[in-house]
């Protein structure tokens, strides 16, 4: 995607560098979107495993699947710093969705029944080809219930960071985060509320 060309004068280009040559070349940029932050604990959906990091981020290519939130405000820091020196007319920052909703896991009660009306977690979260029935919590890669709360309230703070920073650099910001909540049709019992 940075480099689709393979040119080696460009191997080491980041979305910022690229930005800010898009601004030398082209002049203005009026409108910029940033949606950074997912994979800051996306791994622990994928991989169906916690592994976090300390206070400090990690640094590229790090094996961790859920970033503290201190070692997240550390690192959207330095990029919110980056995207000032871009100078676009108008930034669009997104907030992270909790990784439990999109369809790369699959909730299941120990019941195998539906998720009751007082609750917002499954018990298990495992691929989601696993249905109900064959899930066997002994063998099957799973997260549970507590590990779910524990992402979400990471990324709620995470969130919680965003916002703080768009307030204080100007920035709009685009919830995706609520938006995904309030579609998702299971955690909501079957009643999305859009």
């Amino acid at each position: 995607m940075l480099n689709p060309s393979q040119a080696e004068d460009r191997n080491n280009d980041t979305q910022i560098n690229i930005a800010r040559r898009i601004k030398e070349e082209d002049g203005e940029i009026e409108n910029l979107i940033v949606w950074m932050g997912a994979n800051n604990c996306l791994g622990t959906v994928t991989g169906l495993k916690i592994d976090e990091t300390g206070d400090d981020p990690p640094g590229p290519n790090s094996k961790h699947t859920l970033w503290t939130p201190k070692a997240f405000e550390a690192e959207y820091r330095e990029l919110a710093n980056q995207i000032d020196t871009i100078g676009a007319t108008h930034v669009y920052v997104a907030t992270i969705p909790h990784v439990t909703i999109p369809p790369i896991t699959r909730g299941i009660m120990k019941n195998r029944g539906r998720l009751p009306n007082n609750r917002r977690y499954f018990d298990y979260y495992t691929h989601f080809f696993i249905k109900d029935k064959r899930l066997d919590p002994d063998k099957d890669s799973h997260l549970t219930k507590d590990d779910a709360e524990k992402i979400d309230n990471y990324i709620d703070q995470y969130n919680e960071f965003i916002r703080r920073q768009a307030d204080i650099k100007g920035w709009a910001v685009v919830d995706t985060c609520r938006l995904l909540d309030l579609l998702a049709e299971r955690r909501n019992h079957g009643s999305p509320k859009i």
